[in-house]
């Protein structure tokens, strides 16, 4: 089975892509727990929505916007 590094790119606000960084593929490839609060959020789809019923990751939560 390949890395999540080796298969996962970013989506930028705006809905452009790109790759991951060397510190972003550290970042995937770390082991979390389930439970684990700083595990990343990874969509399944580019269709899926976020946390927040977005179809793009956002820096601020909604309620600063």
């Amino acid at each position: 089975m390949p890395k999540p590094s080796e298969v996962l790119i970013w989506i930028n606000d705006d809905g452009s892509a790109r790759g991951l960084s060397e510190a972003d593929k550290k970042y995937v490839d770390t082991e979390f727990l389930p439970f684990d609060g700083a595990r990343p959020y990874i969509k399944s789809t580019y269709q899926s929505r976020n946390g927040w019923a977005e179809l793009f990751l956002s820096s601020q939560p909604p309620h600063y916007r």
